[in-house]
């Protein structure tokens, strides 16, 4: 079937796909027992495009995370992970039945997916947590394509039950064979529960890499809405806007914009569905109807999603 530009996972149109069986294994690190592990493997094709840089080499195409932890007997306890991991960038998560939405915005489309190295992490008090991590780069979106390495850290604050607040930085060469040029990425995100009824979040993104000598950057917002409106019902608007200055990460230089609404039935045995319109528009024509380039595209998109533990 034909494919539907600038989407990451929700990409097939006209047909009915299987999206992504997950089964994970998790297993904390704690005082009694310091060594812990994670073990996510996804099946479908969320997860061929998630390791869209392993597909030619599938060991891995399968493995959402896979990290060994150590809780190191330090203040408060120290832990380090080592191996692959999902990235702490931006608000939205990998599942969908986490997520206010269905489709994913196009700052987590362009922005990293996973990484893979070593992490520590570290929670004085119930209110803040820290972390950092060296790690081989951007995968998800070009695998380690040098021999340079990406270092990141996270600070994640909770100020009041209500409010979270996330600021992440990655800073390291991303471009094939090239370790001169880095790129920097910071990201702001904030989730607001003002009554456990609505919950409102904030994704603040701006990167800058060097190409050819120049510099080139992109930025990007994206607003989240998530309304309770019945015990069965939830309504969730999302809006976005991503300027790529440079044209480096979305294909052109571009004010790219998406609007959707996405309405959630959730049965009491746990099945969830979600219906969702989204629109996607640009200043550029880089979409397609009928064959012609277009500057927008519209999308409406049924999906059933059930999520169960063994717990």
């Amino acid at each position: 079937g034909s494919m539907t530009p600038l989407r990451n996972f929700d990409v097939r149109h006209n047909q009915f796909s299987v999206a992504y069986l997950e089964l994970a294994m998790n297993k904390a690190a704690t005082a009694e027992d310091r060594v812990g592990f994670r073990f996510d493997l996804g099946y479908g094709q969320v997860a061929q495009i998630f390791n869209t840089d392993l597909l030619d080499n599938n060991a891995l195409v399968n493995v959402q995370q896979a990290y060994v932890s150590y809780l190191a007997p330090v203040g408060s306890g120290l832990t380090l992970d080592f191996g692959k991991f999902v990235t702490p960038v931006g608000f939205e998560l990998t599942e969908s039945n986490l997520d206010f939405n269905y489709s994913r915005a196009f700052s987590y489309a362009l922005g990293p997916f996973y990484h893979v190295g070593a992490r520590l992490g570290y929670t004085p008090n119930d209110k803040v947590s820290l972390s950092a991590m060296l790690v081989n780069g951007w995968s998800g979106q070009a695998g380690d394509n040098n021999a340079g390495k990406t270092v990141g850290g996270s600070i994640i604050l909770k100020p009041t039950g209500k409010l979270t607040i996330a600021e992440n930085v990655l800073f390291g060469p991303e471009q094939d064979g090239n370790t001169d040029d880095k790129r920097f990425l910071t990201n702001t995100n904030l989730a607001f529960n003002p009554t456990d009824k609505v919950s409102l979040g904030a994704d603040l993104y701006y990167a800058r890499d060097t190409v050819a000598g120049s510099d080139v950057d992109w930025m990007s917002t994206v607003l989240y809405m998530r309304g309770q409106v019945t015990p069965v019902f939830a309504v969730a608007p999302r809006f976005e806007y991503f300027d790529d200055g440079g044209g480096l990460v979305s294909g052109a230089v571009q004010k790219l914009k998406d609007f959707t609404l996405t309405g959630e039935f959730k049965s009491s045995e746990g099945v969830i569905f979600k219906v969702e319109f989204r629109r996607d528009w640009s200043d550029v024509d880089v979409f397609t109807k009928n064959g012609n380039a277009v500057n927008n595209q519209n999308t409406f998109t049924a999906s059933m999603v059930y999520a169960f533990s063994s717990k």
